[in-house]
């Protein structure tokens, strides 16, 4: 391929790639010692190592580099972009294809001799290799990386959708909003599988399976000042699993779990399906909402496991609800000796028991809670 480099300890910097096809070459393009460069509808075809090898070996921090509307179709093995040091690179609108591929549509094997940052990923398609997006380092560096920034791509992986191979005290402060992930393979895939990062936000992702036993997002004891919250999961096994307790991993996000008519009519003393806890979840009840559709102030109501039916609200009486678009909030009493709550495992259902019923067939409950 061709290699962009300077002599001594001086580096190419401005140089622009455009409308250009690189075929079967083990490397299309490597940026040696270059920086401030641009690569722009440019086609990388059967490259056995990588489309694009950046580094710099002058100024291991200085970058600030694109590459956008390109196409990577690998071989059987191979990245279709190596990066391994040169800060500020950013990588938008690509296509990343394989047949088979046993590498990453992005590596970041970071070996840079100095502490950088900044990688941004955004708008990319990457189907068919073992890593979506690869972050990790040499084992013998002990440089850093921060700043790392993944939204809005769509990733069919084999194995790993985002995948971080712990080096501690390597990298920090990791966005992860907005992507689409699939992966298909054994039961150590994962949709995003986080290790030694220190400050990472994960929200409003689509996360899921196709074919085989993926989890959805995992992080190891060594992950620290984490936000996930908003995903959405589907055909995995797990969903989310805290390999230790030392991980912190904040779950604040107090969402609406379900709406359903419960009857409160004359005939309804029985039990209502409010909710059943997702598979690899656990759930932690915060409130509910009652709505009534008529008259309903002579209705007992409780509401908890199937098992048992009080064990997130006990008894209640229904007075307040005297007529139709009447709400009540049932929630546990605060006091200075805080009431017990359950964290129901997955696959527990919860209902509501309606008893002493005398109201209407048509009432709107709410259910809000929490899930880890």
């Amino acid at each position: 391929g061709i290699r962009i480099t300077a002599p001594g300890a001086t580096q190419n910097a401005g140089a622009i790639f455009d409308n250009v096809v690189f075929f079967a070459f083990p490397v299309g393009i490597h940026f040696e010692k270059a920086s401030a460069w641009s690569v722009d509808k440019c086609q990388f075809i059967s490259s056995s190592r990588c489309g694009i090898l950046v580094e710099n070996q002058t100024s291991a921090d200085s970058g600030d580099s694109i590459v956008s509307n390109c196409t990577f179709i690998s071989g059987t093995a191979g990245d279709g972009i190596w990066y391994k040091s040169g800060g500020g690179l950013k990588v938008i609108g690509n296509k990343f294809n394989s047949g088979s591929n046993t590498g990453a549509c992005v590596n970041l094997a970071w070996n840079g001799i100095s502490n950088s940052g900044v990688l941004i990923i955004t708008g990319n398609s990457m189907e068919n290799h073992y890593y979506g997006i690869r972050l990790t380092r040499d084992n013998d560096i002990t440089t850093t990386f921060g700043n790392v920034v993944i939204v809005g791509n769509e990733i069919y992986a084999v194995e790993f959708g985002i995948d971080s191979y712990g080096f501690p005290d390597f990298l920090d402060a990791l966005t992860v909003v907005g992507n689409n992930i699939i992966v298909n393979s054994s039961a150590l895939a994962g949709c995003i599988r986080l290790a030694e990062i220190d400050k990472f936000l994960i929200t409003g992702n689509l996360l899921g399976g196709s074919g085989g036993t993926p989890k959805g997002i995992t992080a190891d004891a060594n992950c620290s000042q984490g936000h996930i919250s908003s995903n959405l999961y589907t055909d995995l096994t797990t969903n989310l699993e805290v390999l230790a307790t030392g991980t912190y991993i904040d779950l604040r996000d107090e969402r609406l779990l379900s709406i359903t008519n419960v009857s409160l009519a004359a005939d309804a003393d029985a039990d209502t399906t409010l909710y059943t806890v997702p598979t690899g979840m656990r759930c932690v009840l915060t409130k509910a909402l009652l709505v009534a559709g008529a008259n309903a102030n002579s209705t007992d109501i409780s509401i908890g496991s199937v098992a048992t039916p009080t064990d997130f609200i006990n008894t209640s009486q229904l007075d307040n609800l005297d007529a139709q678009y009447d709400a009540v909030l049932l929630a546990p009493v605060p006091s200075a000796t805080p009431a017990t709550l359950k964290s129901y495992a997955a696959a527990t259902v919860i209902v509501a028991r309606v008893s002493a019923q005398a109201g209407g067939a048509t009432n709107n409950l709410f259910l809000f809670g929490m899930l880890y």
